[in-house]
C-alpha cells in the first residue's frame, strides 16, 4: 500500500500527465452496474469504472459532488498495479507497441491517468520501445509479407511512416522481396493446373502477390521468373 501512495504522489507532482481542473468538484450523472463493474459518469463527461468490491470512502449517489483530486488517488491506487500487470503480461508473450498495450488497457476500462502513468513506468523500465517493436515486428512478418502489407500493419499498431519506412528499408531490401515473392509465386504456380494457360496464371498468382503486400513491380517480374523456371521454353 505504502508504494502504491508513492507511486499516486509522484504522478500527482508529474507535469507531464493532466492537471487541469484536478482540484475541481465532479457531480456524478450517473451510476450503473454492468456485471462486476460499475460504471460512473459525470456531468463534466469523466467516466470511471470501478468494481463492485471497490467501494470508495465516500457515498456514489447520483448528482453528489465529489473532489476530484481524491477520487483520482482513490483510482489509482486501486486500478495501477492490475494495469501494469496486464500491460507486462502482455509483453511477457510478445513485444508490443505503446498503442496495443494503451489500446488493452482501454478495453479493460482503466483511467486515462492509471494508463498514462503505466506507459510511463514501462518506458523509464526500457519495457516498450516501439522502434525496437517495429524491427521485431518486421522481421517476422518479411517471410510471407511484402513492405505494403507491413507498413499497414504497423500503422494500424500506431507506428508512424517515417519509423516503419525506416525499418524496411533497413531489413527488408527490394531484392530481399523479390526473393520471396518468387518463392511464393513458384509454390502456387505448382499448384495451378498448366491447362489454365500462362496467361490466366500470370494474372492468379500476380494478385495473390500483390494482396500480400508486394508491389506490382516486384510481383510482375516475380511471377515472370517463376514462370520461366517452371517452363523454361517460355
Amino acid at each position: 500500500r505504502r508504494s502504491a501512495d508513492l507511486v499516486v504522489g509522484a504522478l500527482l507532482r508529474d507535469d507531464t500527465l493532466h492537471k487541469v481542473g484536478l482540484h475541481r468538484l465532479e457531480i456524478i450523472k450517473s451510476i450503473e452496474t454492468i456485471r462486476s463493474r460499475i460504471k460512473i459518469r459525470f456531468e463534466s463527461g469523466w467516466e470511471v469504472w470501478l468494481n463492485k468490491n471497490c467501494v470508495p470512502p465516500f457515498p456514489l449517489l447520483e448528482g453528489f459532488s465529489v473532489n476530484r483530486e481524491s477520487f483520482l488517488k482513490f483510482i489509482l491506487l486501486h486500478q495501477y498495479p492490475s494495469a501494469l500487470n496486464t500491460a507486462v503480461a502482455m509483453l511477457a508473450r510478445r513485444s508490443c507497441s505503446q498503442k496495443e498495450i494503451t489500446n488493452r488497457l482501454h478495453f479493460h476500462h482503466y483511467d486515462e491517468e492509471v494508463i498514462s502513468l503505466v506507459i510511463c513506468k514501462l518506458n523509464k523500465e526500457k519495457l516498450l520501445n516501439d522502434e525496437d517493436f517495429t524491427s521485431q515486428w518486421v522481421q517476422s512478418r518479411m517471410k510471407k509479407y511484402g513492405a505494403s502489407r507491413i507498413k499497414q500493419e504497423l500503422r494500424l499498431k500506431g507506428i508512424d511512416t517515417e519509423t516503419a519506412s525506416a525499418a524496411l528499408e533497413e531489413l527488408y531490401s527490394e531484392d530481399e522481396q523479390f526473393e520471396n515473392a518468387v518463392a511464393f509465386a513458384k509454390r502456387k504456380i505448382k499448384s495451378i493446373p498448366a491447362e489454365k494457360g500462362r496467361g490466366n496464371i500470370f494474372q492468379t498468382v500476380t494478385g495473390m502477390l500483390i494482396r500480400k503486400g508486394f508491389s506490382w513491380d516486384i510481383a510482375k517480374k516475380a511471377v515472370n521468373h517463376a514462370l520461366s523456371l517452371s517452363d523454361p521454353e517460355q
